[in-house]
């Protein structure tokens, strides 16, 4: 990966305090909580900003139409509002430590 942009994705964990800084010739980034604290969906939030979107009536940035021409009258809308919870349910319950868990009895 560039360095720029591991920059950027180290700020944005260290904006949501999953990293904390340190300066100095032993600097570096540390983790801010311990790793059973830490989710897959506390990482890809700090990261994306969503870890799942539903964009179902979601707005266009210049115009006033939603993206989704029928988003008042879609069937579907529940079932992706439904599996956004699931996968959110999910990823809150995989922490960082059982990743690496599963890494070390690899």
């Amino acid at each position: 990966l560039p360095e720029d942009y591991i920059a950027q994705l180290l700020l944005k964990l260290r904006r949501r305090r999953l990293l904390k800084s340190r300066r100095g010739v032993n600097g570096g980034y540390l983790l801010e909580k311990p790793v059973a604290e830490i989710t897959v969906k506390d990482v890809l939030e700090a990261v994306e900003g969503e870890a799942f979107e539903v964009i179902c009536g979601r707005k266009r940035k210049k115009e006033k139409k939603s993206k989704c021409c029928a988003a008042g009258t879609c069937v579907l809308k529940e079932v992706w509002v439904e599996l956004k919870r699931k996968i959110e349910t999910y990823l809150g319950s995989v922490t960082i430590g059982s990743l690496a868990e599963k890494r070390g009895k690899a």
